[in-house]
């Protein structure tokens, strides 16, 4: 018979046993885990390389400055199905799937900071697109490994071509975002600061604003003439040169964007072509004054990116908008009140 000694000490060993296999297994789930994000975070930079060799190969090097869909699609979701193969005997469930797809998305990013220099606020808008499509690169490896390990193998040739495939097409999107406030002052007071006015030192009101996105402070100008220089300045001594193009005196300014500031939330990503201010008079003593920007966009999809640009180009055109109408009023109660006080 056994001792209660030794039924003791083999009850010992025996969870000591189911410990070091459940330690064992949780090491090997988190070691599934991390080579998943990291393998496919490789293969997404190999992705990238390839790319831009293949298209300097094929003479088509400008393609490096447009960001095309697929770059933001096919590249994002291959690198879920590259993670997912790695994760296939973990059994995630929906939520730990999404966990894993978040890490792959963040690693990505903090690489694109580093290595391709990507701004903050770049990361920032990409990080919601990218994270969609490495989540469902996921979905799809999960139910691909599961059918055929050749099947899954098969879609990454698939996807490369793609990528390629889309680098050729052509890619133009141009916009125009126009906003208009209505300022209680006439179209000649208002026309004073529509060239060039002082600086604007209220404190950011816009989220992207207190993360870095560079805020409008200022325009300076030459004068109100067709071949002025026009300064539009921004925080951080980012400032866009600008040359008026069209004058109606009172009505209508134009000016085309001559040089844009080198910044890596603008380098590569969009074009800001031309603005235009336009005073309305209504008649009764107040103006309309419509702001308008023409851009052109070097990323997509455009469909999402474009919903950002024109949040950003309102947003700017707004704060300047506001801040004409701030001065225009003031002259105008000034104005008024001499008129008032020089009545008998």
């Amino acid at each position: 018979m056994n001792s209660p000694d030794n039924n003791i000490s083999d009850e010992n060993e025996k969870q000591q046993r189911l410990q070091e296999q459940a330690r064992d297994q949780s090491n090997a789930r988190w070691r599934d885990f991390i080579t998943g994000i990291a393998i496919s975070n490789l293969v997404g930079i190999a992705a990238i390389f390839a790319y831009r060799y293949i298209l300097r190969e094929i003479g088509n090097s400008n393609s490096f400055e447009t960001f095309v869909t697929t770059q933001f699609v096919v590249l994002p979701m291959g690198m879920g199905i590259v993670a997912s193969f790695y994760w296939r005997k973990l059994r995630f469930t929906g939520g730990e799937s999404a966990i894993g797809s978040l890490a792959v998305t963040a690693l990505a990013l903090f690489c694109s900071f580093i290595f391709l220099r990507e701004g903050v606020l770049c990361i920032v808008m990409a990080l919601p697109l990218l994270f969609f499509f490495v989540f469902a690169g996921v979905t799809i490896g999960q139910f691909l490994w599961k059918r055929n390990t050749w099947l899954g193998m098969s879609t990454l040739p698939l996807l490369a071509a793609m990528l390629i495939a889309d680098s050729q097409m052509p890619h133009h999107h141009a916009a125009i975002v126009a906003d208009e406030i209505l300022i209680r002052a006439t179209p000649a007071e208002v026309w004073r600061y529509i060239a060039s006015y002082p600086a604007n030192e209220k404190p950011a009101d816009y989220w992207l604003w207190k993360i870095g996105l560079p805020i409008p402070i200022q325009s300076t100008s030459q004068g109100a003439f067709v071949g002025a220089k026009r300064d539009c300045r921004f925080s951080g001594n980012v400032v866009f040169e600008e040359k008026i193009v069209e004058v109606q005196p009172a009505r209508v300014l134009t000016f085309d964007v001559t040089k844009q500031p080198d910044h890596p939330e603008i380098n590569g990503h969009f074009n800001l072509d031309r603005g235009r201010f336009e005073l309305r008079d209504n008649g009764d003593g107040t103006t309309t004054l419509v702001g308008t920007t023409w851009y052109r966009l070097h990323v997509y999809p455009s469909q999402y990116f474009d919903l950002w640009a024109q949040d950003i180009i309102r947003r700017v055109h707004f704060r300047v908008m506001n801040h004409i109408k701030e001065l225009a009023e003031r002259d105008s109660r000034k104005h008024h009140r001499i008129l008032s006080n020089s009545l008998p």
